[in-house]
Formats: structure tokens, sequence, C-alpha cells
């Protein structure tokens, strides 16, 4: 061996990085694209706000949250086509974004209760509690329940595939086949 050669594995091929080029390409055209239905209005833009209060247009707040959810799918997606959703790694940010998102909504919830006036506010109790948790967007609550209840949909769902198995001879082994 030369002294100038390495025993490292080869680069990737051009291919493999012009696919990773071109997908990054459509996950960056997605992202915009998801981030411009925020300047977007229609009649829907009000339909959120009443009597318990209003938030930002609904475009804006969909603009948001599917941003985030973009995000997290991306992982997801590398996760899932590297085989690593069933890694423990993955199994534990799995699990974590699920309870960031459940703790998110709870505290949420009772950040709004410990903020009305029992006497006055209580007929859009329900109203005011929904209204407080579609519309924070600061941090990705709605799109980590939604990504965690997903991944544990479709890991259930994987779990319970079974693969048929080749039909075998009376008489053979197991693990063998009759070929």
């Amino acid at each position: 061996m030369l002294p100038c050669e390495s025993t490292r594995a080869p680069h990737r091929s051009w291919r493999s990085i012009g696919i990773f080029a071109l997908e990054a390409a459509v996950w960056s055209v997605i992202l915009y694209a998801s981030l411009s239905l925020a300047e977007v209005r229609s009649s829907w833009s009000g339909i959120i706000c009443g009597p318990w209060g209003c938030t930002a247009p609904l475009e804006a707040v969909v603009s948001c949250h599917l941003s985030w959810l973009i995000v997290m799918a991306s992982a997801l997606w590398f996760a899932n086509r590297n085989h690593l959703l069933n890694s423990q790694r993955w199994q534990w940010i799995i699990k974590t974004w699920l309870a960031f998102g459940l703790l998110g909504v709870t505290f949420l919830t009772l950040r709004e209760l410990s903020s009305i006036d029992w006497q006055f506010d209580t007929p859009f109790l329900l109203q005011r509690i929904g209204l407080r948790i579609i519309g924070f967007i600061d941090m990705p609550v709605i799109p980590s329940l939604v990504a965690g209840i997903s991944c544990l949909i479709h890991r259930r769902w994987q779990t319970h595939r079974v693969e048929p198995s080749p039909p075998r001879m009376v008489g053979t082994p197991a693990g063998e086949t009759n070929e």
C-alpha cells in the first residue's frame, strides 16, 4: 500500500450525492411552500375567532404547524429510509416527541384554566383551551403529538404484519425448505 492511500471506505458515489441534493431541494421547496401558506388569505382566515378570543389567521397557524411537521417528518423519513425506526435510540426519540406533545397540551390547558374568571368565562372554556393549544406555534407541541402518535401507529402496524413463510414438506426441520 502506498503511503498516500487510505484504508477508509470509498466516498459516496456521484449518483448518491446527486440523489441527496435532489431530495434536499425537494424538501426545501416543500418547506418553502408550507411557510408561504401564511401569506394566503381566504374566507377561513378568522374562522377560529369568536367570543372566546382570537388568534393569528388560520392560514398562518396551519403554515407554522405544517412547517414544524415537515422538519420532524424529514428526520423520520431519514430514519425509516435507513431502517433505524426500530432502534432503541429512535424509539426513545419518538416517545420523547409524544411526551413533549402531551406535556405541552397539558401545560397549555392548565395555563388557560389558571387564568380564567370562573364566574364569567365558563361558557366558552373548551373553545378557549382549544384556541390556546392551536394558536401556540412557538414550539412544536401539536406536530410532536402528531408525529409521536403516527410513529406508534406505524410501529404497531409493522409488528402486526406477518410475512408468509414458504411451505414445508412433512418431516422437514423447521429452518429448512423443500428446495
